[in-house]
């Protein structure tokens, strides 16, 4: 099974953002871009004007808690505000 989790970052200024590629300029990939340690490329949405959620693929959950261990994916001025983790 894929270990796959989604995370919400959020800008922690009053900054808004009509792209991805504008919270990513900004914030960077919030850990999306680590191929050594994810199963692929990771996917981002932005959710309203302020956040990106960001789904990431694992192929196991001790990969996962590697990944975060070393790159808690919060970027510059952005903090995680929801973690989901599923299985596919």
């Amino acid at each position: 099974m894929v270990h796959v989790i989604n995370k919400t970052y959020k800008t922690k200024n009053s900054n808004t953002y009509t792209t991805v590629d504008e919270f990513v300029t900004e914030h960077g990939a919030c850990g999306r871009d680590r191929l050594a340690m994810i199963l692929e490329q990771g996917t981002a949405v932005l959710v309203g004007n302020d956040s990106m959620k960001v789904t990431v693929k694992y192929n196991t959950v001790a990969e996962y808690n590697l990944h975060k261990a070393v790159d808690s994916g919060e970027g510059v001025n952005c903090e995680a505000i929801s973690e989901v983790a599923t299985t596919e």
